[in-house]
This record gives structure tokens, C-alpha cells and sequence, in this order.
């Protein structure tokens, strides 16, 4: 009789692991949710919100609650894909409005995979004029888009650090006239001698 009634109870057993399996699954599943809303869907619905507002940038900022709130909020945004942020570029001119604050998650969009999206962010690095953008920017001379590497020449131009000028240098045996001629311009804001490279000599 025994036997009988631990036969019945094995199976019992075996469906409350499942249920509490399928409780734990659920109430993981129901975290996530959560903390998607938390940090992802909440912070990318209040940037829209006032980019919509068409409010001016320093009235955008100040809603997203200063620069130290609102720069996590636009770094989030402005690495999302395009078709879920079409207002990169309007974000990328609300973090050069944070200044200094914004510098480290710039440097971080400096290698995004839109070559467009890493042009202008040089250019708000240049604006900024920040130190600690000089050798991520030495490094974009090297990128593969010329509009790229034009966008860091001038960037490094604006900040005015003697570490640019022989990387800029280089720059002005470039195959593209504009990266040439903003490499040119570029030293001549570091107050170095832009010389072009000697012709090859005629056999």
C-alpha cells in the first residue's frame, strides 16, 4: 500500500518543480522587462519627447535635468540604430553642449559604425577643445573614410596640442585634396610649418 502511494506522489513531486519552474522563468522574464523599460525605453522616449518639443538646446538639456542626467540619456540614444534615432545629429550637438561632461561617451561614438556619426562627433570634440579627445582623434586620422579623418585634422586643429602635429604632418601626403588642405590648416594653428612632402625626383 506504501509502494502504492509513493508511486502517486513521485509524479506530484515531478509537476511543483515544474510549476516553480516555470514561476521563476516568469518572473525573470518580467525583470527584464523591467529593466528594459528602466533604462532603455524610458530614456529613449523622454529624449524624443523634448528633441520633438523643438525647444532650444540649452531648455533640452535643463528637461533631461542638467548635463550630468541628460549625457547617459543622449549617449544611450545616439547609439541606437537610425531608424529607432533619426535625430543623431541633433543629439550629438545637445552632448557638445554638456562640454567636458560629455568627452568620455564621445570618445566612446568616435568608433560608431556610421562613418557619418563619427565625422561629426570629431567635429563637436573639436568645439569642445577637451585634452583627453587628442588621441582618439590622432587615431581617427587614420580611419578608413576621408571625411573621417578631414573632421579629426580640424578637430585637432581647434584643440591646439603640439602631440597632432607630426601625425598631422603625415596627413598632407594624403590622397584627398580636403584632407590635405584641413591637415594644412590645421598646423597652421599649431603654429608648425605645414611643408609638403619634396616632389620625387625626375628620372
Amino acid at each position: 500500500m506504501s509502494e502504492v502511494a509513493d508511486q502517486t506522489a513521485k509524479p506530484a513531486d515531478s509537476r511543483d518543480w515544474r510549476a516553480l519552474v516555470w514561476w521563476g522563468a516568469g518572473l525573470a522574464l518580467l525583470a527584464l522587462v523591467a529593466l528594459f523599460c528602466r533604462f532603455l525605453l524610458a530614456p529613449w522616449l523622454e529624449v524624443r519627447a523634448v528633441v520633438w518639443a523643438r525647444s532650444t538646446p540649452d531648455e533640452v538639456i535643463k528637461k533631461l535635468g542638467g548635463p550630468d542626467k541628460a549625457v547617459p540619456k543622449l549617449f544611450l540614444y545616439a547609439r541606437l540604430p537610425r531608424r529607432l534615432a533619426p535625430e543623431k545629429e541633433t543629439t550629438l550637438r545637445l552632448l557638445g553642449r554638456c562640454r567636458d561632461k560629455a568627452v568620455p561617451v564621445l570618445i566612446v561614438l568616435l568608433r560608431a559604425r556610421d562613418s557619418d556619426i563619427r565625422a561629426r562627433v570629431a567635429l563637436v570634440l573639436g568645439n569642445i577643445a577637451d585634452a583627453r579627445a587628442v588621441e582618439p582623434l590622432i587615431a581617427a586620422l587614420k580611419d578608413p573614410d576621408p571625411d573621417v579623418r578631414a573632421s579629426a585634422a580640424g578637430a585637432l586643429g581647434e584643440i591646439k596640442d603640439a602631440r597632432a602635429t607630426e601625425p598631422l604632418q603625415a596627413l598632407l601626403q594624403h590622397e584627398d585634396e580636403d584632407v590635405r588642405r584641413i591637415a594644412r590648416e590645421a598646423l597652421g594653428k599649431l603654429a608648425a610649418p605645414a611643408q609638403e612632402p619634396a616632389p620625387a625626383p625626375r628620372k
